[in-house]
């Protein structure tokens, strides 16, 4: 090998280097940005004594700490659905004003030469969803009107098209915010309009980010009912469910809802398989599971007094519990007594102000959309 063939390797490599400490720092700079965005970090007192968080996303086993909590009464059965959610109904017009959170969301402005009916920009952008597993949202505008969704019937002079930069599924990546770029490109070639395309570095630094400070955040408690002795069948389940005022779902869970229709927790069947309509004669179980999704379920006011929901929850378990002669217990099948759940509602408590903190409160539409 000649001189100046390891000339160009060792020039080669040194230029590769200089990229990567590039990106390293291009890196660490949005970091901070995104940290003085959504708060400081601080420990999770719900992982806090040996229990260990899971993946982003994944149920997380609440740890059993013994401390100087009193014996709870248990008392106050909030109901299982008599505490509506705060927030704008998810059946909201069309026509009403769509904000876009900027702080979760990348967005890409396309502006036409002249007004364009929504007919056309929704046959540009039809298959502009998703970008992958991050939600797009696609809305538009005339002159100095509010972001709408776009309507057939509407004329817009600018459309503007935002990626989620991380949920549950993890961050957005290289591969999603490429194909995201094309498919806008593709559409505002077909409306048409100009548009200005986001640095890809710097906003899969600043996805990455956020993904991180979303993931200790993210919390799936559980309580377990065990028969210990036989089993109950499905129809069974399902009558006591619907008698305290829970429904099935599309997911194989019977939820209790807010009047909005959110889900406020679930019951499902503890060996992971679904309740079916269609199969509930033949179902046979011997253990369910109350699931309440921390980031997704804000705490409510009734009466000047809040309402916390896993007490919420546990008070519908120990109701429940009650109907069907079965006992609370966790993961482990230690028994759940007023003292341990109390302890659980506490530690709980600490990732509800941790997600204030961060600018992502439980149940806002920023945490439904993040952990959704």
């Amino acid at each position: 090998m000649s001189d100046f063939q390891i000339g160009l390797i060792i020039l080669g490599g040194l230029f590769l280097l200089a990229v990567w400490l590039f990106n390293i720092a291009q890196e660490r700079r949005v970091r901070r940005s995104v940290e003085q965005q959504f708060g400081d970090s601080r420990p999770d007192v719900l992982f806090e004594g040996g229990a260990r968080p899971g993946a982003h996303g994944e149920r997380t086993e609440p740890s059993l700490a013994s401390g100087g909590a009193g014996e709870s009464d248990g008392g106050g059965d909030a109901g299982w659905a008599s505490a509506p959610l705060q927030g704008t109904p998810a059946s909201a017009v069309a026509t009403e004003a769509v904000e876009i959170d900027e702080e979760i969301n990348v967005t890409v402005l396309l502006a036409a030469d002249q007004p364009v009916s929504g007919e056309r920009i929704l046959a540009a952008t039809h298959a502009l969803r998703h970008a992958g597993r991050q939600h797009v949202t696609i809305v538009g505008a005339t002159g100095d009107e509010n972001w709408t969704a776009i309507r057939p019937g509407g004329r817009y002079e600018t459309v503007l098209v935002a990626v989620q930069l991380a949920n549950r599924g993890g961050p957005l990546n290289e591969i999603e915010f490429s194909g995201f770029i094309a498919s806008v490109q593709q559409a505002a070639e077909q409306i048409p309009a100009s548009c200005d395309v986001p640095d890809m570095m710097e906003t899969i630094a600043l996805a990455r980010a956020l993904d991180a400070r979303c993931a200790p955040l993210d919390a799936m408690v559980g309580i377990n009912l065990l028969r210990e002795q036989g089993s109950w069948s499905g129809d069974l389940v399902a009558q006591f469910a619907e008698e305290n005022g829970m429904v099935l779902r599309a997911d194989g869970r019977f939820h209790a809802v807010s009047a909005e229709g959110s889900s406020l927790f679930a019951l499902q069947n503890g060996d992971g398989s679904a309740f079916r309509v269609d199969t509930l004669t033949t179902t046979i179980t011997n253990k369910l599971t109350f699931l309440l999704d921390v980031p997704q379920v804000g705490r409510t006011v009734i009466a000047g007094e809040t309402i916390e929901p896993f007490t919420r929850m546990a008070n519908a378990a120990q109701l429940l519990a009650g109907q069907l002669g079965a006992v609370l217990v966790d993961d482990n099948a230690r028994a759940l007594t007023p003292l341990a759940l109390a302890t659980i509602d506490r530690q709980i408590a600490g990732v509800y102000e941790r997600l204030e903190a961060a600018g992502m409160p439980a149940g806002s539409p920023r945490a439904m959309a993040l952990f959704g």
